[in-house]
């Protein structure tokens, strides 16, 4: 199915950037919502918000919630979640993250505990290195 855009209904629509308008589009469907309503202005530019947090975008790369105003009316064929989906969802994707992040904390100290083996055998502690080693092991 193509990825189509409605903005006969946005205000001034000729006037504003076409790329940051399809930009602004194509981040709906990543957040679940099908148009921008005077309505849901302010829980499309949330969960942008959240959404960003996720993928790691800083905020100075962010849309503003005017840059959203500035879209009311514009509307996407994108199937929509309901808020509780969408929390759903963020909520799964950072525990997923959290789960990386912790593997790569251990990964990390797993480095360097090597190191400090490393370090204890080159200086003649191998007994030392091999019974911590086994301890752990």
């Amino acid at each position: 199915m193509p990825f189509t855009i409605n903005q006969t209904n946005v205000k001034n629509w000729e006037d504003l950037d076409y790329q940051e308008t399809f930009e602004v589009c194509t981040m709906l469907m990543f957040i679940g919502m099908s148009e921008i309503t005077e309505d849901n202005v302010a829980e499309v530019h949330a969960r942008h918000t959240l959404n960003n947090m996720i993928c790691g975008i800083e905020r100075k790369d962010a849309y503003t919630l005017e840059q959203f105003r500035k879209r009311i009316g514009v509307e996407v064929n994108v199937s929509p979640l309901t808020q509780r989906q969408f929390i759903s969802r963020f909520t799964r994707e950072l525990k997923i993250l959290t789960d990386r992040n912790k593997q790569f904390i251990k990964e990390a100290e797993l480095e360097i505990k090597t190191g400090d083996d490393i370090q204890r055998l080159e200086e003649g502690g191998m007994a030392e290195a091999e019974l911590e080693v086994q301890s752990n092991g």
